[in-house]
This record gives C-alpha cells, structure tokens and sequence, in this order.
C-alpha cells in the first residue's frame, strides 16, 4: 500500500512543478509589427542585443562587421544575414549558440530587407 501512494506522490509533485515559458511558446508578446521596420529603430536594436558583440569595428568575427548601415545593408543585399539567421545552408548559423532569434526579429528583419533595407 505504501508503494502506490508514495508513486501518486510523486506524480503529484512532479505535475505540480510543471512550468512553461509563454515567449517559448508564443513568442514575445502577440503581435509582430513590420509595418514601419526602421534601421534606426528595430533593426539596430536586433543587431546590438544579438550580433554586434561579435561584429564590430574592434571584433569583426568572420570578417563580419554588423555596427554600422553600409556593412549591414551590405550583408542584407547579398542574402547573407538572413541565410545565417535563418540557420540556411551553405552559411554559417548565427548566433553560434543554436538558438535562433525569435520569429518575430527575422520577420523585422526581412521586412527592412524587403524594403531596399534603407538607412533609415
């Protein structure tokens, strides 16, 4: 009798410490606007808080620079930046982690490109 109810125990306490992650799940917040995608708004801060610690005038891994509009639209131009953060072949994936970035910042991302990717 004891062996059963220590396994619902169990079973009960392991249920109970179930936790998701809702931006895991989802995504960051629910909606994705790419309406008005701005170099000098989204796509920066994408780049600074994903890429420019590594690609930068100092540290430009992979003779990669990502701090500056001329070397960005350069990368965005020859479909380099979205091969790597779409983790598409034959290029390299970024960030070397194996986490993508969220679907929603390759979607700004593309929607900048889409637009002639303007230093705007």
């Amino acid at each position: 009798m004891l062996l059963p109810c220590c396994a619902l125990l169990c079973a009960a306490l392991m249920e109970g410490c179930y936790y998701d992650n809702e931006e895991f799940l989802y995504g960051k917040g629910s909606a994705c606007d790419t309406s008005n995608v701005r170099y000098s708004g989204q796509v920066r801060a994408i780049l600074q808080s994903n890429c420019v610690g590594c690609h930068n005038i100092n540290q430009a891994n992979g003779m990669v620079r990502l701090d500056d509009h001329a070397a960005v639209q350069a990368r965005a131009q020859d479909g380099s930046l979205l091969g790597t953060i779409r983790h598409n072949a034959p290029y390299v994936p970024m960030p070397p982690s194996g986490t993508k970035l969220s679907n929603c910042d390759i979607a700004i991302l593309q929607a900048w490109i889409n637009k002639g990717a303007p230093n705007n």
